[in-house]
């Protein structure tokens, strides 16, 4: 857990260089804050390392927004942290990059009526050049995803894009360089 809020702190303040102070403020960790529908996912480039944080409403990966009440949907959580401990199949940076995922770290989070999930994980690229468009697997997984904001910063500079559930990959060359 210390290291899932260091990580969330780095990208919170990354993104708020990036972004201004109305991106401090969206990404401070406020579950009743989310948007049905809308996940929002920051990236952080410092040289061949890129740090990733998503934070999914509950609703949109298991149908609810509560701590799970029974086995149905506790099986519903489990199942869907299971597919976020491997987020590197969700969101797939190009072969050229040579990028190699690790510390992997999922969790339901709750509060009184909401919950999201909070996923984080790093990459570390061989050729981070290569690494300026991600694939986007999420909204063929994760049914009830409308849309991703996606926040980024890196060597190449910084980028907020909306991406919908009709795409498929998302530029990321305004921010992620060599």
């Amino acid at each position: 857990m210390k290291i899932s809020r260091k990580v969330s702190i780095v990208l919170a303040a990354a993104s708020a260089l990036a972004f201004g102070p109305t991106s401090l403020q969206a990404s401070e960790r406020n579950l009743d804050a989310h948007e049905h529908g809308v996940s929002t996912l920051r990236l952080a480039q410092e040289g061949k390392v890129l740090q990733f944080e998503l934070e999914a409403p509950g609703d949109d990966i298991v149908g609810f927004e509560h701590a799970a009440e029974n086995d149905a949907q506790k099986s519903a959580v489990t199942n869907a942290l299971s597919q976020l401990q491997k987020p590197e199949t969700l969101f797939v940076l190009p072969d050229d990059a040579n990028c190699t995922a690790s510390d992997q770290h999922a969790e339901f989070e709750t509060e009184e009526d909401h919950a999201e999930f909070h996923v984080t994980w790093t990459m570390t690229c061989e050729n981070p050049a290569s690494a300026t468009s991600l694939a986007i697997q999420f909204f063929g997984i994760f049914q009830r995803a409308e849309e991703i904001e996606v926040e980024a910063i890196g060597n190449a500079g910084q980028a907020a894009i909306e991406v919908e559930k009709d795409q498929t990959s998302v530029d990321l060359s305004q921010a992620i360089g060599g």
